[in-house]
């Protein structure tokens, strides 16, 4: 995915499975960003399981936020990624996913949300499509 915001201010998706958990394993997808320059804020430990059932079953939409640390430069519009890295207990998960040596289930490919940063500090004019 991809979202655009403004230096010092915050934005948020969803994360979510895209098929069920079997009972009594679990998914859980961490979250990674280049400290000072994004932060998550949502989840506050910056992971997630996702089980059967439950709260943290895998058909509910778990709320991530992010903030873009402003930095008093003038640097334009760039980007940032916040990786999300993948760890299951599920044998269904195992399907074209490398297992991590010495143990620890599958590790799915990690999934990006890349962040474009639009600068606050020097002068501009920004567009964006209309919703």
């Amino acid at each position: 995915g991809r979202v655009k915001v403004v230096e010092g201010n915050f934005t948020n998706y969803n994360v979510y499975l895209s098929r069920p958990v079997q009972l009594g394993t679990s998914v859980i997808v961490t979250l990674s960003v280049i400290p000072g320059e994004i932060s998550v804020v949502i989840p506050q430990s910056s992971s997630m399981e996702f089980t059967y059932s439950g709260n943290t079953a895998w058909n509910v939409n778990r709320s991530v936020a992010i903030r873009v640390e402003p930095n008093n430069l003038v640097d334009f519009e760039r980007t940032h990624v916040v990786t999300h890295s993948v760890v299951s207990t599920d044998p269904n998960y195992n399907y074209n996913y490398r297992v991590i040596p010495g143990g620890g289930g599958p590790v799915l490919p990690p999934v990006n949300m890349t962040i474009v940063v639009q600068d606050d500090d020097g002068l501009g004019v920004f567009a964006s499509k209309a919703a």
